[in-house]
């Protein structure tokens, strides 16, 4: 049997469809902690449109690394991996949340007490 470039390319977009789906999912499901990202905030950390823009990012960048050629596959790459490597060896290093203790709220009164 014949099978033609646009049926492979029509299948792997309802696959990338469904997974793209299921990632949507999962992000609505999880509950942001915003205890967890206070520091020092009464607030915490708020991410705006959250899981619509991370997942809308994604989209776009996907569609621009798509129409692109092989080179900016490589650039991307070579970039990431550049990335990867400074994170690890420097800003995991240097970060000054590295000695941070996560304080439960239940145990954030009792803390605070016992400092006082």
């Amino acid at each position: 049997m014949y099978v033609t470039i646009s049926s492979v390319r029509f299948a792997l977009c309802g696959v990338g469809g469904i997974v793209l789906l299921s990632g949507f999912v999962f992000l609505t499901c999880i509950d942001q902690d915003n205890a967890r990202h206070s520091f020092g905030h009464s607030e915490g950390f708020k991410c705006p449109l959250v899981p619509l823009l991370p997942i809308t990012c994604i989209l776009i960048n996907s569609y621009l690394l798509i129409s692109r050629g092989g080179a900016a596959w490589l650039r991307v790459s070579v970039w990431l991996a550049v990335g990867v490597i400074i994170y690890v060896f420097y800003g995991r290093t240097h970060s000054s949340l590295k000695d941070a203790v996560l304080v439960k709220d239940a145990q954030v009164d009792n803390t605070t007490s016992l400092l006082a």
